[in-house]
Order: structure tokens, then C-alpha cells, then sequence
């Protein structure tokens, strides 16, 4: 369930708004506000007041959430325990601070030791305000900063304008000569999130509110960051940050702005204090109300230990794949700064990186990969290619002859030279990646797409020695007698003779052909008869066998041989003589 709260102190034309929209009453004897703890829902509380003309420093003096306000001249009066945890909250005072403590004292003179709290946001929406003099987030007019602790969550906080409030901090201070009180920064802590504060007139983004650097203890206050993104502008006058310690550590790694002053940063620094900064930490200090203000004077801080660090706005390097996949995340760095561009992570099938160029089509300025490059300006590079040139090298792999080597773009589909090795007793039989046989096989003259560089082995079968029986021709049989009109077998002769020659091949098809058909007939089941004269006729058997064969795109398929001569006979018809 989503709770919704709306708190709001108001007061007619004369009297004060004393208590806190959410938090403490009116204290006459140093009451503090409690503990308030937030975890969520949306909750606006504002305190209000009609001004009133001869004491305008006395009205609205309430936190919007936080401490009541506290009779002038009590000692030690500290504001409440504010949590905020989660939830959409506003929060918006006059003299007292948007979030933290009242306003204290008057023009009669006040106690030292009023401040903001203790404050905590650990997360949610925050928007904090105060209209005159107190802090958007810390303590109200003419008082000290607390302790202000933020680890997560989008924080922003606005300081009041006139004797100007802290963003985070302390409030204005009020100065006469009686008396000058107020605006001691406290202690400040951000350790994650999102916090934009903005000062008010004379008041820091971060830190001291209007003259705050006459407060007690001031030397002894310090800024700790140590994560999240921060973004300090001061008011007019004011630096962006202004403490008397910024402690900035090596985990803090995201950028950190400081902008002295509006509208120009007139003699403004961006950070004013001692600043301990580690080498790795990506602070910037700038002049100017934003990062896109001017920049006409430039300044550095010179606390830093081993560089400086220039008062320029800050840029931004964007990675464009142009063709290519992946992804590259921005970098960042301040004006005139040397940049090492981050190695190129995009990658394009077929082809190679080549570079950057500030033009998609390479018009513009080029640079090399992890280039070193000098920022004046957001800058957009776009990765380069080249189209890869990709070879097919044949190898003879025991063979000889010669087969030039192929080259193409890669990508393109490609169809291999036709084999021109040979080796002595030996039949080709197609290509391999590997020599031995084992990688991916292709055909002789096979189509496929060439990715890169290829080299092909020829693969060889070793041709079978010719046995004693077995000359390496077609078998040469004994001629056999048969008398007018008789009937021979031809077949039961012929095949087996083959089949013992030749076990391991299939006859799938018989055929045979006499010389002599006048002599010898032969049927279509191979039966030779006698014919009508005496004589001798040759009669040889064909036979058609499986064969592997290899399309264009190197895929196999069976078909049938050609007619091969497999056997020879030879027919002497001794019946009787023919009358013609």
C-alpha cells in the first residue's frame, strides 16, 4: 500500500509558523523533533507564512521536515533524526531548512550549537527547499549543517536566496554588530546516489551557508565522497563547494562537478577548501552556473597532488559501430585533456577493424585505435572497416603438380580449380582441411562460402596391385567349342571370372556383344547359340557398376558407371556348315 501524505504549518499576517510541517513544535525549554522515518508514498510538507515587513527574518522559521523552531537563547539545541528510506517526497520551509532544522535566533543574539540533525537518505525521490535563508538540506537560517549522510536515491536540494542557504549544509548566517552566528556547514557524507544542490546568494552548493566560514569549528568540518554522481553549483558569490576538508576517494568513480557561482562565477572557485583527492578519481571544477556556461577565465585547483585539474567544461566521446556489433561505452574528460580511446570492442563478419574517423564514410579526421586524443568538443567516432581478403592455397600432400592459389573477397561463394596434382599409383579423391583426412571434407571442383583463409590438402586412395590371376585387363577366357544350334551359358562363364577379379565392385547392369553374329548369337540373358556357319566369333560381356560422384557443391551422389568391358570370349561353332 502506497501511503500519501500532505503536511503544511501556516500562520496569519503577524504571527510565526514555529513548528515543522512534519517534525517538532515550537521548543521554549530545547526539545529537539524526534526520530522521523520515511520508507515510501508520496509526502509533501511545506511550512508557510505571510511576511511580515519589520521582522522578516520571523516567520516560516519551521523545517518543512525536520524541527520546530526554538525560543532565541537556549544553548545545545540540536534538530531531530530524519531517515528517509524510499518514496516521492518534497519537502520546503522559508527561513527553516527544506529537510533538517529551524531557523535560530534573532537580531537579539542567539546560542551557538543549533543544527540540522541527523539526516539519512538511503534512497527514493528528494526534493528539498528553502525560500530565504535556510538549507535545502541541513540547517535553517542563521544555523549550523548537522550530520548529512547520503547513500542512494535522486537528491536535489536548493538553498534559500537572500543571506543565502547551503544546497546541503549550513544556513544563512545573520551578522550585525551584535552578534554573528550561523552557517557552519556540519559534516557531510555521500556515498552513492544522484545529488544535484544548488546555494543560494553568498551560500556554497555544498557546504558553508552565507558567511559561514566564521563559524565555530569550521577547520574541523569535512566533506567525504566516496560514490554516486554529484553536482555542486554555488549562488552568486558562493563556490560550488566550500568546506573546510573535501576528502574525495579512489571509488568515487563518477564525475563530480563543482560550478562557482552564477551568472558568470565572478572571482568564484569551483571548490574552496583543502581538497585530498586520489590520482583515479574524475573530479571537475568549474566556473560558471552550468557545464554549458562561460568559460572565459580559466583556473586550477593547485591542492592536487600529482596533476591539475582544469576549470573547462566537460566532453563526452561516443563509440559508433558503423556496420559493426557490440558495444562501447562513452568516455568522458574535461576540456584540452589527452584521452586514450578505449580499446575498439565492435566486431563485422568479413572484415577488420581498421581505425576511427569523426565521418561514417572515413571524410573526416582519423585516428588509430587506443589513439591519444586532445578534447575540445563532444566527439562522435565511427568505426572503420575493411573488407578481408581470404585465399584458398592447395596442397599436392604427396602429389605433385602445380595449382595456383585462389583469392577473393571473403563472403563471396567461391568454386575450387578443378585437381591438376597426380601421384603414382594413387587416385584423387577430393580435399580436406587437415592432411590425414580429418577436418571438413570438399570436392573436386565444389561451390561454398569462403570465410577466411583456407588450404585444402588433396586426398589420395591407393589403386590396388594387380594379382598373378589378374593382369589389369579385362579377363581373357579359353575359347570354348559348340556344335550348329547349341546353347552355352555365357553369363555363368563371364561373371564369375569377373566377380573373383573384381570382389569388390556390384554389377548392377549386363550386357554382350558378339563379333560375329552370322557365327555366334547371344541373347539378352547372355545365352550363345550356334549360327548358321562354322567359324569363330568373339563375344565380350559389359557391365554397368555404382559410382560416387560429386556436384558442383561438393555434394556426393550415387549414379551408374558407363558401359565397362569386363570379359572376353572367344566361340568356335563347329556344327554344321552352312550351305551359303
Amino acid at each position: 500500500m502506497t501511503a500519501t501524505v500532505s503536511a503544511k504549518a501556516t500562520n496569519g499576517a503577524t504571527a510565526n509558523a514555529e513548528g515543522a510541517g512534519i517534525g517538532g513544535s515550537y521548543s521554549n525549554n530545547g526539545f529537539f523533533a524526534g526520530v522521523i522515518t520515511i520508507k515510501g508514498g508520496d509526502v509533501t510538507s511545506t511550512v508557510t507564512a505571510t511576511p511580515n515587513p519589520s521582522e522578516e527574518w520571523n516567520y516560516a522559521v519551521g523545517a518543512g521536515i525536520g524541527d520546530g523552531y526554538r525560543r532565541p537563547g537556549i544553548a545545545g539545541h540540536e534538530g531531530g533524526k530524519v531517515f528517509i528510506e524510499g518514496g516521492k517526497i518534497k519537502a520546503s520551509s522559508y527561513l527553516g531548512a527544506g529537510i533538517g532544522g529551524s531557523s535560530c535566533g534573532d537580531t537579539n543574539g542567539g546560542g551557538w550549537g543549533d543544527d540540522g540533525g541527523t539526516i539519512k537518505i538511503t534512497g527514493g525521490t528528494v526534493e528539498a527547499t528553502s525560500f530565504y535563508g535556510g538549507a535545502g538540506i541541513g540547517a535553517g537560517y542563521s544555523s549550523d549543517g548537522g550530520t548529512i549522510i547520503i547513500s542512494g536515491g535522486e537528491v536535489t536540494a536548493t538553498g534559500g536566496k537572500e543571506d543565502g542557504g547551503a544546497g546541503i549544509g549550513g544556513g544563512g548566517r545573520l551578522y550585525n554588530a551584535a552578534s554573528s552566528y550561523g552557517g557552519g556547514s556540519g559534516n557531510i557524507t555521500i556515498t552513492g546516489g544522484s545529488v544535484k544542490a544548488k546555494g543560494g546568494t553568498g551560500a556554497s552548493g555544498i557546504g558553508i551557508g552565507h558567511g559561514g566560514t566564521g563559524s565555530p569549528n569550521y577547520s574541523e568540518k569535512k566533506l567525504e565522497i566516496s560514490g554516486g554522481t554529484v553536482e555542486a553549483t554555488g549562488g552568486d558569490g558562493g563556490a560550488g563547494i566550500c568546506i573546510a576538508t573535501v576528502e574525495i576517494s579512489d571509488t568515487a568513480t563518477q564525475p563530480i562537478f563543482a560550478f562557482g557561482g552564477e551568472p558568470d562565477g565572478s572571482g568564484t572557485k569551483g571548490i574552496d577548501g583543502t581538497l585530498n583527492l586520489s590520482a583515479s578519481s574524475p573530479l571537475h571544477v568549474m566556473k560558471g552556473t552550468t557545464k554549458d556556461g562561460p568559460w572565459s577565465e580559466r583556473e586550477y585547483v593547485s591542492q592536487l597532488p600529482d596533476r591539475f585539474v582544469r576549470l573547462t567544461p566537460y566532453y563526452y566521446i561516443t563509440f559508433n559501430g558503423n556496420g559493426g556489433s557490440g558495444k562501447m561505452p562513452a568516455q568522458s574528460n574535461i576540456e584540452y585533456a589527452d584521452v586514450t580511446l578505449a580499446q575498439n570492442a565492435f566486431t563485422r563478419e568479413y572484415y577488420n577493424f581498421t581505425g576511427w574517423n569523426t565521418k561514417a564514410d572515413g571524410s573526416g579526421t582519423s585516428y588509430e585505435d587506443e589513439a591519444i586524443v586532445e578534447l575540445t568538443g563532444d566527439l562522435t567516432l565511427y568505426a572503420q572497416w575493411e573488407k578481408v581478403k581470404a585465399t584458398i592455397t592447395y596442397d599436392p600432400n604427396g602429389g605433385t603438380g602445380e595449382m595456383p592459389p585462389q583469392t577473393y573477397e571473403a563472403g563471396t561463394t567461391v568454386i575450387l580449380a578443378e585437381n591438376k596434382f597426380a601421384r603414382e599409383s594413387y587416385t584423387f579423391t577430393g580435399w580436406n582441411t587437415e592432411a590425414d583426412g580429418s577436418g571438413e571434407s570438399y570436392g573436386d571442383k565444389a561451390s561454398f562460402t569462403l570465410g577466411s583463409n583456407l588450404t585444402l590438402y588433396a586426398q589420395w586412395k591407393e589403386n590396388e596391385e594387380p594379382t598373378p590371376d589378374d593382369p589389369g585387363e579385362p579377363a581373357e577366357i579359353t575359347s570354348i567349342n559348340t556344335d550348329y544350334n547349341q546353347k552355352t551359358d555365357v553369363k555363368s562363364i563371364l561373371l564369375p571370372r569377373y566377380n573373383r577379379l573384381h570382389p569388390e565392385v556390384v554389377v548392377k547392369k549386363i550386357k554382350f556383344k558378339s563379333s560375329n553374329k552370322k557365327v555366334v548369337k547371344v541373347t539378352k540373358k547372355g545365352i550363345a547359340k550356334g549360327g548358321k556357319r562354322t567359324g569363330t566369333a568373339a563375344i565380350t560381356m559389359y557391365v554397368k557398376t555404382p559410382v560416387i560422384v560429386v556436384n558442383s557443391r561438393g555434394i556426393q551422389k550415387s549414379r551408374l558407371s558407363k558401359w565397362i568391358e569386363a570379359g572376353e570370349l572367344t566361340v568356335n561353332n563347329t556344327g554344321k556348315p552352312s550351305s551359303k
